[in-house]
């Protein structure tokens, strides 16, 4: 009987990684014919049995602290007509094994694949991925090898080996999990890597590849000016610009500068990159941040804009999720809201969510932007116009970023308008009484919003206790919050110092220390009562405690009101200023202190 043809065999090397290995021969199961598997003899857990399990041949070799000598020992062992290399932190997308198989069948042309590898940066891909394509397919001979002790290589061998060998562009995601924070820390990471690249600098100081290796690391360990240095240093070398990975030392070279707050160099590095990579969108995004930094914000606007028009990355080009889509998106927004052009910032952050929908930063500067500029009634028809929402959890969860901007009133008229829907159930009830009794706490009826939350914690009745731990935006997440909303006004009452017939009281004005205090009275003084004054300063008082005293839902509707408080009362100090015809300098540090008070001026 004739040998069952083995199209492709996955060559990994790992150390202590049993889970992370287990993961990853389960996406290639399928997709290849063989594993073979070199293990650090130094392992302590179960991966050398994890990849028996998996029909995987195991390799046993000690570590000689060079990953390409590791890699080449899986090679020697590989039968298949292709080499599928998978590190234990990583696996294959679904649908890996037609694309792949479909590549290794008909790619005759091709001597190897650059596949999409998405280095996640958090625990999913919403907390940020980086897309590097990379030669990961490739044909098994004799003469492919990888080469270098880190960030190991195996191109060059083969375009040594044939240098009209065709290298193609493949779309099976591989997803690697090796650079979220956690992992990082706990495989240190990045001292391993350091002290490898200081070796490789040292047995080759004039290979640009580990210069530009080593400054990753550095930058990534927060030392932005050695990592500066070593891009700096790669791209002295001779014909720099015919590197592969040439538009990546620009971009890091400008994030190093923009690390260190030299912003006018940073603008200056990803100039020059723009310049030989006009097509690379991540460095006319780098661009536009720098930019915007340094005064220059219509030529900021400009080159987001040109990111937009180009859109992600394809190619050869590494690039991070959302450059010239809805990183840029939401970039342009924050330039058009500082530059007060509210209705453009409305539409770039409208555009952001468009584009990415699962997106929360966009919904909550588009709220606070328009409370912040008392706008805040339009939010509702303009959600409605702008965003296709289908479901009841998607509608509860533009409720809650309302409320969490201090759109109480809106959140009101949002979820009312709702009422309607055929999405409509236990969870907008309940959301909809706390939007109700939490604007009545903002506009100071505290009487009535305890009446709110206590008719609707006892129309819950057993279904608060009964209720199983549920997501973010059901109807458990209502009560809790109404009942964390029932406890401040609960401290409120108690310890307010503006009950009536209290002592602290002398003809309608309060008594207030300041040193003991967070002195407002003297910033508020003909602006804000004094009796106003004593209600700011115990709200915050009462918040703190709080926060002290490990409630923080408390603490939050504490400082929400007094945020509602005094956006209140800065709308009467525009009125006076557009009575007395102020300056437009008065009027924009008024309303820069009203974002900054809606946490708008920081980017957040």
């Amino acid at each position: 009987m004739a040998a069952r043809r083995k199209l492709i065999s996955l060559c990994m090397i790992v150390k202590d990684d049993e889970q992370g290995l287990a993961r990853c021969l389960r996406s290639a199961q399928g997709v290849v014919d063989e594993a073979i598997v070199v293990v650090d003899s130094s392992s302590i857990d179960g991966s050398a049995d994890v990849a028996r399990r998996f029909g995987a041949k195991v390799i046993e070799r000690a570590w000689t602290g060079d990953f390409a000598a590791a890699r080449n020992a899986g090679l020697d062992a590989a039968q298949g007509e292709w080499i599928l290399i998978l590190d234990a932190d990583e696996e294959l997308s679904e649908g890996a094994s037609a694309s792949l198989r479909k590549l290794a069948l008909h790619g005759e042309e091709a001597a190897g694949w650059l596949l999409p590898v998405w280095n996640l940066l958090g625990n999913d891909e919403e907390d940020g991925v980086t897309i590097n394509p990379v030669l990961r397919l490739f044909r098994n001979a004799p003469l492919h090898r990888f080469e270098g002790r880190i960030h190991e290589q195996i191109a060059v061998s083969i375009l040594r080996a044939n240098p009209n060998a065709r290298l193609a562009l493949g779309e099976t995601v591989i997803r690697h999990y090796g650079y979220q924070p956690s992992v990082v820390a706990e495989r240190d990471k990045i001292r391993r890597n350091m002290l490898l690249l200081l070796q490789a600098v040292e047995e080759e100081p004039d290979d640009p590849f580990h210069r530009y290796n080593l400054g990753v690391e550095f930058l990534r360990a927060g030392r932005p000016q050695d990592a500066l240095e070593s891009f700096r240093e790669a791209r002295r070398t001779p014909s720099f610009t015919q590197l592969s990975y040439a538009h990546l030392v620009f971009k890091y070279e400008a994030r190093s500068l923009q690390t260190l707050g030299r912003w006018k160099e940073a603008a200056e590095a990803a100039e020059e990159g723009v310049r030989l990579y006009s097509d690379y969108a991540d460095l006319w995004h780098t661009l536009a941040e720098s930019l915007s930094r340094i005064g220059r914000r219509r030529s900021a606007i400009m080159a987001a804009c040109y990111a937009l028009r180009l859109g992600q990355p394809k190619g050869i080009y590494h690039t991070e999720d959302g450059m010239g889509t809805h990183r840029t998106a939401y970039l342009l927004g924050i330039l058009y809201e500082t530059a007060g052009s509210y209705d453009a910032a409305a539409h770039w952050y409208s555009e952001t969510l468009r584009m990415k929908p699962s997106l929360m930063p966009p919904l909550h500067r588009l709220c606070r932007m328009f409370r912040v500029v008392d706008r805040g009634s339009e939010l509702p028809v303009l959600l409605e116009r702008r965003f296709t929402v289908s479901t009841e959890e998607a509608g509860v969860k533009i409720a809650s970023v309302l409320l969490d901007s201090g759109c109480t009133a809106e959140a009101v008229a949002w979820l009312r308008r709702r009422a309607i829907e055929p999405a409509w159930g236990a969870a907008s009830t309940a959301w909809l009484a706390l939007a109700e009794a939490s604007h009545a706490a903002a506009e100071g009826c505290f009487a009535d919003a305890r009446r709110r939350a206590e008719r609707m914690l006892a129309a819950a009745g057993a279904a608060i206790s009964s209720a199983e731990e549920a997501g973010a935006y059901s109807a458990a997440a209502a009560y809790e919050r109404l009942v964390s909303l029932l406890q401040w006004l609960g401290v409120v009452e108690k310890r307010s110092v503006v009950a009536e017939g209290a002592a602290s009281y002398t003809s309608g004005a309060v008594a207030v220390d300041d040193a003991a205090g967070f002195g407002l009275a003297p910033v508020m003084a003909g602006i804000v009562s004094k009796r106003d004054t004593g209600m700011l300063e115990q709200v915050l008082r009462n918040a703190l405690t709080s926060v002290a005293d490990g409630c923080d839902a408390t603490a939050q509707y504490g400082t929400a009101a007094l945020m509602t408080h005094a956006d209140q009362h800065m709308r009467e100090v525009e009125r006076l200023l557009t009575v007395r015809s102020a300056s437009s300098a008065s009027k924009q540090v008024l309303r820069s202190a009203r974002l900054l008070l809606a946490g708008c001026e920081r980017g957040d």
